[in-house]
C-alpha cells in the first residue's frame, strides 16, 4: 500500500510555557478512561494557535511512542488534501505505528484491490481504518494512541468536497475502541459544525480574547524579538529593546490573534528592526507616534 501521504510538511511550534491550560486540557482527555467521548474537535478562528496546540499534542505523544497519526490538510496542496487521499494516508501511517494493523490492511487490500482506487468513503474506511482497529486494540504502549487530523477545514477544495467524508468518518469514529483518541482540530466552518457539533464528540473551542491568549502572545512576540537582538548585534540593539510601552503596542494590534502577532514581526524582521518596527507601529498604531517620535529623537 502506498498511498499519497498527508504528512505535513510544516508545523507551528509552541514557546514552552505558553497554552498551558489547553495542553492540560487535551492531556487529561486522552487519559481519563471515564470520558464518554472518544472524539474531541478543537476549533477557533485563523491564529487562534489550533496548529500550534495540535503540533505541541504531537511532540508530546510522538515522544511516549503513543502518537499513531498524524494528518495535516493544506488548501494550497489540493491533491495531497483530496478526501480520499486522507483515508490511505491515514492508514499507512497507522499501519507503520503497529505492524499488526498493517497486516490486516494489506490482508483487506489483498482480498479486493479495488477497495484502494474504486470504493466509495464507506466500504474504503470500514476496510482500511474501522476493520483493522477493532481487531487489534491491544497496542503495545501504555495509555491510548493519539491520532491527530489538522486543519479538517482544508480538506477538499469546497465544503462539498468533503461531506461524504465527513458523514463517514463521524459516524465510524464513534464506534471505535477507546484505546484510541482523536483529535480533529479545524476552523468553525458551517459544515464541520454541523458534522462535529454532536454529543458524542467533546467540543473546545479556542479563545483568542482570554488573558492567558494575550499572555501567550507577549511571551511568544518577546521571544521573538530577543532572537532579532541575536540575529543583528551589529546594530547593538538595546538588551530590552524595543522597550515594554512598544512590546504592548504589538500584544494590542494582535488581538489575540497569533497570526496577526506572526505578521507583526515578519515586518519588523530585516534589515533594520528599529526602523522597521517604527514604520509598523507608526502605521497601525497610531496612538504610538508620540513615543516613536522621542524615540528616534
Amino acid at each position: 500500500m502506498q498511498p499519497v501521504l498527508l504528512d505535513p510538511y510544516y508545523r507551528s511550534e509552541v514557546l514552552p510555557g505558553t497554552m498551558q491550560s489547553e495542553i492540560e486540557f487535551i492531556n487529561h482527555w486522552v487519559t481519563d478512561a471515564n470520558s464518554p467521548q472518544n472524539v474531541l474537535w478543537i476549533h477557533g478562528p485563523p491564529g487562534s494557535g489550533k496548529s500550534a496546540l495540535t503540533a505541541a499534542i504531537e511532540n508530546f505523544y510522538l515522544e511516549m511512542n503513543r502518537l499513531g497519526a498524524l494528518i495535516f490538510f493544506d488548501r494550497k496542496k489540493p491533491r495531497e488534501s483530496h478526501p480520499r487521499n486522507f483515508i490511505c494516508g491515514l492508514a499507512s501511517q497507522l499501519g507503520r505505528f503497529d505492524s499488526r494493523l498493517g497486516d490486516v490492511m494489506i490482508q483487506a487490500i489483498d482480498d479486493k484491490p479495488s477497495v484502494l482506487g474504486q470504493a466509495g468513503y464507506q466500504e474504503m474506511f470500514t476496510k482500511l481504518l474501522s476493520e483493522p482497529l477493532r481487531v487489534v486494540t491491544d497496542m503495545p504502549v501504555k495509555g491510548p494512541t493519539v491520532i491527530v487530523i489538522d486543519a479538517m477545514d482544508e480538506c477538499g477544495e469546497a465544503a462539498w468536497d468533503r461531506r461524504e467524508l465527513m458523514k463517514v468518518l463521524v459516524a465510524e469514529l464513534a464506534t471505535l475502541p477507546p484505546t484510541f483518541r482523536w483529535i480533529i482540530a479545524s476552523r468553525p466552518e458551517n459544515d464541520l459544525r454541523n458534522h462535529l457539533a454532536k454529543p458524542n464528540i467533546l467540543s473546545h473551542a479556542l479563545t483568542p480574547e482570554s488573558d492567558e491568549t494575550r499572555r501567550d502572545i507577549e511571551a511568544m512576540l518577546r521571544h521573538k524579538l530577543t532572537e532579532i537582538i541575536d540575529e543583528n548585534q551589529y546594530l547593538d540593539l538595546p538588551v530590552d529593546w524595543p522597550g515594554q510601552a512598544r512590546v504592548e503596542a504589538l500584544v494590542n494590534y494582535a488581538d489575540g490573534n497569533f497570526g496577526r502577532a506572526q505578521e507583526a514581526l515578519k515586518c519588523i524582521d530585516g534589515y533594520d528592526p528599529e526602523v522597521n518596527i517604527c514604520d509598523f507601529l507608526g502605521k497601525h498604531c497610531p496612538q504610538m507616534e508620540t513615543l516613536q517620535a522621542g524615540q528616534r529623537a
